[in-house]
């Protein structure tokens, strides 16, 4: 694991990550950075370097929030949801994004319809907290395609059609 961790992180922040998972050394004790160096040096793992991710392609949450436009939340939310690829070493470690899969990602998202991007949205709404937006509907009546609406207070499903046709009733 430490030769994983350091491709992307300093010792001390190793350290860090092996404490904050509970790993302990042979010995049973707390990691440290020195710790780390020495077992980096035991075992001919090269020192952390800065730049080297940039190099073999990859780049942080940060990074990739700062290339779409979006926070940092939404990145870890669109790996949760696995439209993003990233890996992890282990708990607590940094994401690590694929430049080449952040900017897939960007291409497949700019090409999207208004279509899709009105189902993403209502999608990404929270189940107790569906509220048609203006902008939606707005967006709706521009499309002319239908929306599902989920009824809260029977939980039923309901089709809407768009430009002022009444709702069905429930069956």
């Amino acid at each position: 694991m430490i030769g994983e961790l350091a491709r992307i992180e300093p010792d001390a922040r190793i350290a860090s990550i092996l404490n904050k998972n509970e790993h302990r050394t042979a010995h049973g004790k707390s990691w440290t950075a020195k710790r780390v160096c020495s077992v980096r040096s035991h075992h001919a793992i090269s020192v952390y370097r800065q730049g080297e991710q940039q190099d073999r392609g990859e780049i942080s949450v940060r990074e990739t929030a700062d290339a779409l436009g979006v926070t940092p939340t939404t990145i870890f939310r669109l790996i949760q949801l696995k439209q993003l690829p990233a890996t992890q070493i282990c708990g607590n470690a940094p994401w690590i994004l694929l430049k080449k899969d952040v900017e897939l990602y960007r291409e497949t998202r700019n090409r999207s319809t208004p279509h899709q991007l009105l189902i993403q949205h209502n999608c990404s709404l929270r189940f107790n907290d569906i509220r048609r937006s203006a902008s939606c509907r707005i967006l709706e009546k521009q499309l002319c395609l239908p929306a599902l609406l989920v009824d809260l207070r029977d939980g039923q499903e309901r089709q809407r059609g768009v430009a002022g046709q009444k709702h069905q009733p429930p069956s």
